[in-house]
């Protein structure tokens, strides 16, 4: 491959080593840099203007600096993958080996087993399950919890995620996933229920029933049969725990219906 198309396919971005294997010589990518034709962006690793793709220019010069092993991951990788549609303002990356800080790149220096490792687009980043789950982390709060919810329900399976969490524990992801099963479980009954008129609440793990005024929330925390109905502002919230979800799907849905008046 020619040093142009190289190039041209990293979005305007080259390495001093690829530069030197496409047949330059140290002096001449000297002279490039000298004369503003190309532009440093990490040690060894440079821009050339006229290429556009700016975020995927940041996000390939940071894996060439990071070096050999290096992927992203969190919110990086899942902008990469399409599961955000902006990238961090800080790039996450994972390497085998230190570096020192650079601004807008952080690295985890930690190894990555071959199962949470994949190619996407010529770039590596951790694999499906490990990338939702960090990202969720990373994201916090409710978009946390929706980029997880919409990845299990689009993109990836439980067992690719729940791999990955075992190979990766975490105190703060258990309660994420334990919310995640808990309003699967709860969308799931609703959806073969033929109950109407709901939609996923925006800012807890919940739907809602907007004409009865009724919230229906998923606490995995609740013990079975723990079920209860609370004021919320002028709502009306029932809860209910993943074990009832799970092993008494007749009476969640007998209760609903009877709150939303079907």
């Amino acid at each position: 491959m020619s040093l142009d198309l190289l190039i041209a396919r990293q979005a305007g971005v080259v390495s001093r080593d690829q530069a030197l294997r496409a047949g330059l010589s140290g002096a001449a990518v000297d002279h490039l840099l000298r004369t503003r034709r190309w532009h440093p962006l990490h040690p060894c690793v440079y821009r050339v203007p006229g290429h556009g793709r700016e975020d995927e220019a940041r996000a390939r010069a940071a894996l060439l600096w990071a070096g050999d092993g290096a992927a992203l991951c969190g919110a990086t990788a899942a902008w990469w993958l399409g599961l955000l549609a902006r990238p961090p303002a800080t790039l996450r990356l994972t390497a085998p080996t230190r570096r020192p800080p650079r601004a807008g790149v952080a690295v985890r220096c930690r190894p990555l087993p071959v199962e949470d490792r994949v190619l996407h687009r010529g770039v590596a980043v951790t694999a499906a399950g490990l990338t939702v789950l960090e990202a969720a982390r990373e994201l916090g709060g409710r978009e946390g919890e929706l980029l997880l919810d919409r990845a299990l329900e689009e993109r990836v399976g439980w067992a690719e995620v729940l791999g990955a969490h075992a190979r990766h524990p975490t105190s703060a992801a258990a309660p994420l996933l334990a919310g995640a099963a808990a309003e699967a479980a709860l969308v799931r009954l609703l959806r073969t229920s033929g109950l109407r008129g709901w939609h996923r609440h925006p800012g807890r793990r919940a739907v809602v029933f907007p004409s009865a005024r009724v919230v229906v929330e998923a606490a995995p925390g609740c013990t079975d049969g723990a079920a209860r109905a609370q004021p919320a502002c002028d709502s009306r919230v029932l809860r209910f725990g993943r074990g009832e979800l799970a092993t008494r799907p007749e009476a969640v849905l007998a209760a609903v219906a009877g709150a939303v008046g079907a």
